[in-house]
């Protein structure tokens, strides 16, 4: 009996001596749960800190598609027919990005005095512009000291590090 509880404590010594992964699965585990909850389930992935630079990049490949467009045919097309998005079923020229677990929703908007045309994000809160001349961003921020809407106007190569 005695040498039976020599061999447990023995083997138990040895294991906490030498280290073991499977004492370190709780915290792992936890370490785990952890990051896909911040990631998953605190609205991360609706934030403007993730929704800004998707907008942006979906924005830039778009535009270079209406500007081969406007280049070969010399107007701009009444829709959009790029692979990778997905037209409404339900309203006229909006579109969404399907190449991507959480997809960008705009609208393609044509301006017909000055031949340009606008990208708008289905909740108003960013807006990519091109007339023939310059393309800008512009976004919408809310005040909430003042109660107000702050639009800000940002150049196409001033978004391009927000990609990064």
């Amino acid at each position: 009996m005695r040498s039976f509880r020599n061999r447990l404590r023995h083997k138990h010594l040895k294991a906490l001596s030498t280290g073991s992964m499977a004492g370190l699965t709780p915290v792992f585990l936890m370490i785990f749960i952890g990051l896909w909850w911040d990631t998953h389930c605190t609205g991360y992935f609706g934030s403007t800190e993730y929704y800004m630079p998707r907008f942006v990049e979906v924005s830039h490949h778009v535009s270079a598609w209406i500007d081969d467009y406007r280049a070969e045919h010399s107007c701009l097309p009444d829709s959009l027919q790029i692979d990778w998005l997905t037209a409404s079923e339900w309203e006229e020229n909006v579109y969404s990005e399907d190449r991507k677990y959480n997809s960008v929703s705009f609208q393609y908007v044509q301006c017909t005095d000055d031949d340009g045309y606008k990208l708008v994000d289905l909740d108003g809160r960013a807006r990519f512009v091109s007339t023939s001349d310059s393309s800008w961003f512009s976004y919408c921020y809310w005040d909430f000291e003042a109660d107000t809407v702050i639009w800000v106007k940002q150049s196409v190569n001033a978004s391009v590090p927000m990609l990064r």
